[in-house]
């Protein structure tokens, strides 16, 4: 199941970033008895001040759940790809403006210390697991937080870019 979020259209202004997300699930094991869905909150920086000494911030988020046979632990993993426009990869993820590229990176963590990607060039995904119960789904959520380096020299404009998602579970 493929669900596409698109970036969400701001009132112009000098410079605007978003970064939404194309989601994607792959399972093994788990197809007979039970069944998880991703979803997520893009990343919204704002306006980019180009003479601002430091990063502009931004949070998102990634929602797993899951629901099925009663007691099953539904191990996953959720990775995010590098993106439309990488330089090279996940660790040098851009967003676009026609031809013009802005820097930028997503983390697990709220010290942006973490690269959050596919497992390559240093980045981590996460892996975690759902203990399912009788009656409904179980949901769990998780920050994505998203820094956009300070000192890029960039035409005005709106940014964008949209990683996938995909949930991995077993």
């Amino acid at each position: 199941m493929q669900k596409n979020i698109k970036p969400v259209n701001f009132l112009p202004a000098i410079l605007l970033a978003i970064c939404a997300f194309h989601v994607q699930q792959a399972h093994a094991l788990c197809t007979l008895v039970c069944s998880c869905s991703v979803s997520v909150t893009s990343v919204a920086f704002g306006t980019y001040n180009v003479f601002s000494p430091t990063p502009l911030t931004g949070t998102g988020s990634v929602d797993v759940s899951c629901g099925g046979v009663a007691g099953l632990l539904v191990p996953y993993d959720i990775a995010i790809s590098a993106g439309a426009y990488p330089q090279t990869g996940v660790s040098t993820r851009r967003m676009a403006n026609g031809s013009n590229m802005m820097a930028y990176s997503l983390y697990t963590n709220a010290t942006r210390s973490i690269i959050w990607g596919d497992g390559t060039e240093g980045s981590q995904k996460i892996s975690d697991s759902l203990t399912l119960v009788l009656l409904g789904n179980v949901s769990r959520s998780y920050p994505v937080y998203g820094s956009i380096p300070a000192g890029q020299m960039l035409t005005p404009g709106s940014y964008s870019d949209t990683p996938t998602v995909t949930l991995t579970y077993y």
